[in-house]
């Protein structure tokens, strides 16, 4: 396989979950160049990651988890969200210039981060195992990073919503009156979520055995339609 038909497998396939997205999204929710900066922020979070791991080379041996747990939920998961949110929020602040994006974005955008981190990954496992390993991971490993990161995504952009002026919870008094801590609350659940995920999906390849395909398969149909759930609820949200 020649090296322009190598760059074509890696990069046609998130292209073509960016546009799926993209079509099915409201209009005007999304931005397509706004976009392509986030891809690249998740290019650039490859270097994060590199830097988390040399700070924080292992992880804390907890007794109640089961022995291999660790690695996945406390090593891998962490490292990976933590840098591809890093990366997003780093663009978002640079991007935003007092804009008032759709949440729809926001979550999207996250997604693209996801991307970006994932086809830095496919290039590497290209070059340790070779083009065979691409096709199963576009569909599957490729898939799984855009769902983390839409999922961390939407717990950014709800954050970002304000809640009713006269709602009767305290919570949301006291996060409306200090937005930055409702975003930042709501970024730790959301960084949070990506991490359970992504330990959750790791820890079960490692262990399924023969039946790891299928429950990948599953995962990232409940993934993909709980994505699709939350973005019609930040919609309905930014509607009120």
């Amino acid at each position: 396989m020649d090296p322009l038909e190598l760059l074509l497998l890696v990069v046609l396939p998130p292209v073509l979950y960016v546009l799926i997205i993209y079509w099915t999204s409201p209009f005007k929710a999304i931005n397509l160049k706004m976009g392509l900066r986030y891809l690249i922020g998740g290019i650039i979070s490859i270097s994060f990651h590199e830097i988390i791991t040399v700070g924080f080379p292992y992880a804390p041996q907890l007794p109640f988890i089961q022995p291999g747990m660790d690695f996945w939920f406390l090593e891998v998961a962490p490292r990976e969200e933590i840098a591809k949110f890093l990366a997003f929020l780093g663009i978002w602040y640079i991007s935003r210039k007092g804009e008032d994006n759709h949440p729809i974005g926001n979550m999207f955008y996250c997604g693209m981060v996801g991307l970006g981190f994932a086809m830095i990954e496919n290039i590497t496992y290209l070059q340790r195992y070779g083009h065979e390993v691409l096709a199963v991971r576009q569909i599957t490993s490729t898939l799984s990073h855009m769902i983390f990161g839409m999922l961390a995504g939407y717990w950014f952009a709800l954050g970002q919503i304000r809640s009713a002026k006269f709602s009767r919870s305290i919570f949301n008094m006291f996060t409306n009156r200090y937005p930055r801590f409702k975003t930042w609350i709501y970024s730790v659940i959301g960084v949070g979520s990506a991490v359970l995920y992504h330990g959750l999906w790791n820890y079960s390849l490692a262990t399924s055995n023969g039946a790891a395909y299928s429950i990948m398969m599953l995962m990232l149909f409940g993934g993909l339609m709980g994505c699709k759930f939350a973005a019609d609820n930040l919609n309905l949200r930014w509607k009120k």
